[in-house]
């Protein structure tokens, strides 16, 4: 191949270089670094998890930056030049390098190995007495959450005896699947409380997902488990189910409300209060002693 040929080809090279790195960006377009990380934990458990991502995150960019590094570094350095036949020197049989970079990745290894287990340690920690317990019902298409006194089992709350001692948040789909209007069913747990879910699915594998708590656990039928957590962060964050269960999936959403222990009890009973009866309708010839009532021709 001839100099002019090579040249030809390394700007085609380049040309084609070029136009990947712009479809490469015009499809990035709605990139950003904050949606390429997790999100800030809102969890005690889910601050655990984010630790580890960050450790491993630092680990390994620190890897990618040093090979690169060194890529570069022998690419440029020992770069052919003109009238330059000889080879660098070759590095063979160094028992030393060999030691230390075999050393090295065990090391980090064996570290992520410990931490990654005090993690799930962390996660799936439970305590016997939770303050909070909350049924969650999954079902296409929508959630149940019930909440049960102590000494009460959620699927018992529909029986006759505990009548007025559950308080049960049922979702219900929007209506045409227009979603302006709709709420989705909010689950109310006191911030820095321990809170206890036991999951149940009537229909097909769903699972419960909350973003900000960095935690995730699918939902079988005839096999429910038992998750715990414990919020640490009031506001309001967005769950979903992210198992495809059927037609209507996307309106499998919720809602979880951490608030203040105060505000956690005050909701709780005002939701067991009965609404008030509704009071007689007056007379039409008004109240007993009034004109209208007395007068007589």
């Amino acid at each position: 191949m001839g100099l002019t040929a090579k040249r030809w080809a390394r700007r085609a090279g380049v040309v084609a270089a070029l136009g990947a790195l712009a479809v490469l960006l015009s499809a990035c377009s709605d990139f950003s670094l904050r949606n390429a990380v997790p999100p800030d934990a809102a969890s005690v458990q889910g601050q655990a998890s984010r630790n580890i991502y960050d450790i491993v995150f630092v680990i390994g960019a620190a890897v990618f930056f040093l090979v690169e590094g060194l890529i570069l570094f022998a690419v440029v350095h020992y770069r052919r030049r003109a009238g330059d036949d000889e080879l660098p020197p070759q590095i063979h049989g160094n028992n030393r390098l060999e030691i230390i970079w075999t050393a090295i990745p065990i090391a980090i290894v064996l570290a992520l190995f410990v931490l990654s287990w005090q993690t799930l340690n962390t996660v799936d920690a439970r305590t016997p007495t939770p303050p909070v317990r909350i049924g969650v019902v999954a079902y296409q298409w929508q959630w149940e959450f019930v909440y049960a006194p102590e000494g009460v089992a959620w699927q018992d709350c529909g029986a006759p005896v505990n009548k007025g001692k559950c308080v049960t948040v049922f979702g219900t789909l929007p209506a045409g699947g227009d979603r302006s209007n709709w709420t989705p069913p909010t689950m109310h747990v006191p911030v820095n409380e321990t809170v206890e879910l036991q999951l149940h699915s009537t229909d097909v594998i769903h699972s419960f997902y909350v973003p900000a708590f960095l935690f995730q656990r699918d939902i079988t039928p005839r096999k429910d488990q038992v998750i715990q957590f414990t919020a640490d962060r009031i506001g309001i964050y967005r769950g979903q189910c992210t198992q495809f269960c059927g037609l209507y999936h996307q309106f499998m959403e919720f809602q979880v409300q951490v608030e203040s222990k105060v505000d956690y009890v005050a909701w709780l009973q005002q939701e067991l209060t009965p609404p008030p009866a509704p009071s007689a309708a007056p007379s039409p010839s008004g109240p007993a002693g009034s004109p209208a009532a007395s007068s007589a021709p």
